[in-house]
């Protein structure tokens, strides 16, 4: 009977605690959400997206907001099973979100100014700054070997003014002083 009354009042608490936290989300998160948006800070919006998604899985107007700020990316690799890390352009080095493991379809991405980071054990790691979410990206990934320790690869390509080769350049952030 004492074992019984015990999970009872463990079951109560643990659905106060979840009711709390999706309390707090709607009375606090989503407003700071909707404030970042506002603010032109869609990359402040994600993070906090991505911190109450599984608190207010299908809500409305988390939804709403996430089609306001975000947009939908598909990320390939080759070879496939890299882990795919994004910043804000501005932010510090080591504020990295993990995305996920390639292939990555549809996945809910910030419509701005961001790094994008690709990296395989055994691959070099890739970086790539892009600008208002294309709707898919594609890395190839080299052997580790044929990138010096403390670089990374940084894509080439067409832009809107010009077009660059691929490049290897000092890795900003893990040398930068604070």
């Amino acid at each position: 009977m004492l074992v019984i009354l015990a999970a009872l009042i463990a079951a109560t608490a643990a659905s106060f605690a979840a009711r709390a936290r999706v309390r707090n989300a709607r009375a606090a998160v989503l407003p700071e959400i909707a404030r970042q948006i506002q603010r032109g800070k869609p990359f402040a919006a994600f993070r906090l997206i991505r911190e109450v998604e599984s608190v207010l899985p299908g809500d409305p107007y988390l939804e709403e907001l996430r089609r306001e700020s975000l947009g939908t990316v598909s990320i390939q690799t080759a070879p496939a099973g890299a882990e795919v890390r994004v910043q804000d352009f501005f932010d510090e080095p080591d504020r990295w979100v993990y995305v996920g493991r390639t292939p990555i379809e549809n996945v809910s991405l910030p419509v701005e100014l961001m790094r994008v980071r690709v990296s395989k054990q055994g691959f070099g790691t890739k970086d790539a700054v892009v600008f208002n979410g294309p709707p898919s990206m594609a890395f190839t990934l080299q052997p580790a070997t044929s990138t010096p320790p403390g670089m990374v690869q940084v894509l080439g390509g067409p832009y809107d003014l010009f077009s660059a080769q691929p490049v290897v350049l000092e890795d900003y952030g893990s040398t930068r002083t604070r």
